[in-house]
C-alpha cells in the first residue's frame, strides 16, 4: 500500500506519540495495522488519541468502519469520505468524532546506511492518491 498516510505495522503507543507529536489537533490522523493486522484510523479530537477499527469485507469488495454508516471500494476513498462527511454517527453511538483534517504522512526513506527508515511530517487535508494529469499528458 502506497497512500502516504497509511503507517504499515505500528502499536497504539507510537500511533499515540506521533498524534502528540503533531499537535493533536482535531481531525489529525494516520492510518496503521494494528498487531493482528486489522486496519485502525488513529485520529485526535478534543487532545485525546481515538483508534476506530476500520474493516475490509473481501465478499463484497469494500471497507468501512460501520456498515451502516459509510462504505467504500477502497482504502483510499473511505479516508476521503471521512474527511469529506465529518462526525459519524450510528443510532446514539458515535462512530468518528470530526473530520479528517490533517494527515500525518509516513515517507520511507533509504539512508547513508542503505537501510530504510521512516519519517513523519503532517500536512493539511488530504494527500492525491495518484497525481493529477499535467497539460501535456492530456494532450
Amino acid at each position: 500500500m502506497s497512500l502516504a498516510w497509511f503507517h504499515g505495522s505500528l502499536p497504539t503507543s507510537h500511533a499515540n506519540s506521533l498524534l502528540e507529536e503533531h499537535g493533536m489537533s482535531n481531525g489529525l490522523f494516520l492510518v496503521r495495522e494494528n498487531r493482528e493486522g486489522a486496519l485502525v484510523l488513529s485520529l485526535a479530537f478534543e487532545k485525546k488519541a481515538h483508534h476506530i477499527s476500520m474493516r475490509k469485507d473481501v465478499r463484497r469488495s469494500c471497507f468501512f468502519v460501520d456498515e451502516q454508516a459509510m462504505v467504500a471500494t477502497s482504502l483510499s476513498d473511505l479516508v476521503k469520505q471521512l474527511h469529506d462527511a465529518g462526525n459519524i454517527t450510528v443510532g446514539r453511538d458515535m462512530i468518528i468524532p470530526c473530520a479528517l483534517t490533517k494527515a500525518i504522512f509516513c515517507e520511507k526513506k533509504l539512508g547513508s546506511d542503505g537501510k530504510r527508515s521512516d519519517s513523519t511530517g503532517a500536512r493539511a487535508a488530504l494527500p492525491p492518491t495518484k497525481p493529477a494529469p499535467t497539460a501535456a499528458a492530456a494532450a
